[in-house]
């Protein structure tokens, strides 16, 4: 379920997931197991002036049904601060963050024929990262990003052969 915003000042996207499993062990002597995911999500971009953008996105991820030590509540939040550069504005520098909250737990369950597994493994703490985006404009006559998709439709793997239409 998702529910999205445009306005020319912001974009705001919120979402929300449920995942259920159930595991039938015909194996005798072996219990069937259920577990639960559950998450939301909230991601905004706010535009400011002088061509810079915030953006942020935060996600929320529980589960039940893992085996004790495995349950996981967890608070991810990342932001960004980013501005557009060169004189055609196709640069971008962008400096983000990721988990802010330093709560990544990166759990994860492997179920087989005949074992279920559950991990964790160690990930980095809140980190930055400096991204240099730069946008070709390869296309002469003014194309629009519908027309760069328009050739994807055709779908037959010949990229060379325009049909008309």
């Amino acid at each position: 379920m998702s529910f999205n915003y445009n306005s020319a000042k912001f974009q705001f996207s919120l979402r929300g997931n449920i995942s259920y499993n159930k595991v039938q062990n015909s194996l005798e002597g072996q219990q069937d197991r259920e577990y639960f995911n559950y998450g939301s999500s909230a991601y905004t971009t706010i535009y400011l002036p002088f061509d810079l953008n915030f953006q942020s996105d935060i996600r929320y991820a529980t589960n039940s049904g893992y085996s004790d030590g495995f349950k996981q509540n967890e608070t991810l939040w990342n932001a960004s601060l980013e501005k557009q550069i060169l004189k055609q504005k196709n640069g971008l520098i962008r400096v983000k963050v990721y988990d802010i909250l330093q709560q990544r737990s990166n759990i994860r369950r492997n179920v087989s024929s005949n074992f279920i597994r559950d991990t964790t493994t160690n990930t980095l703490t809140s980190y930055f990262i400096v991204h240099f985006v730069y946008r070709f404009n390869i296309f002469k006559g003014g194309a629009s990003r519908g027309d760069m998709h328009r050739d994807r439709e055709w779908g037959d793997g010949d990229s060379g052969r325009r049909r008309s239409g």
